[in-house]
């Protein structure tokens, strides 16, 4: 057994078991495990959303954030500390919305509403989503990115058929 075990570069067993399972570190990764798994599936029951798919929603309201401050910081402008404020509010009702809807959905499944408040909580993902989207892509356009000047002018003429859009 313990030629086999050379072969593939241990020295005991004990040496396999502690480079596969990590034993001496359980209590730091089991803890760490238990946190992830909770804080995904709190997320995933009251928001409605897959754990990745809700770390791509945070990046995109980090970027816009970090975007619209460099933004300001390129124009000259003082960043005030209302400015976060309001960032964390946009935050805070983005997830009061998504988070209604959604336990509504889940606690009107079987009956025809549900269906009703599925498509309002996909609704208000993509329309705060599509909303960041363009918050980054004028940010960019502020910070003299040629390209994304003329994305930002793309979707403001498609979506200007829509809603009331005001070109910059």
């Amino acid at each position: 057994m313990k030629e086999f075990l050379r072969d593939f570069g241990f020295c005991s067993l004990h040496d396999v078991f502690q480079s596969t399972l990590h034993y001496k570190n359980c209590k730091v990764m089991l803890s760490m495990s238990v946190t992830v798994a909770t804080i995904s599936s709190l997320i995933e029951k009251y928001f409605g959303f897959e754990p990745l798919v809700f770390s791509a929603f945070c990046i995109l309201l980090l970027l816009e954030f970090i975007t619209g401050i460099m933004a300001s910081i390129r124009e000259g402008k003082k960043i005030e500390s209302r400015k976060f404020g309001r960032f964390v509010f946009k935050v805070f009702i983005y997830t009061i919305m998504i988070s209604l809807v959604n336990i509504l959905n889940i606690n009107s499944e079987g009956r025809a509403i549900s269906r009703i408040y599925g498509f309002m909580h996909h609704l208000i993902i993509d329309y705060i989503s599509i909303q960041l989207i363009i918050s980054v892509f004028e940010n960019l356009s502020r910070l003299g990115f040629q390209e994304s000047s003329r994305v930002f002018k793309v979707i403001n003429r498609v979506l200007a058929k829509y809603f009331d859009v005001k070109d910059k």
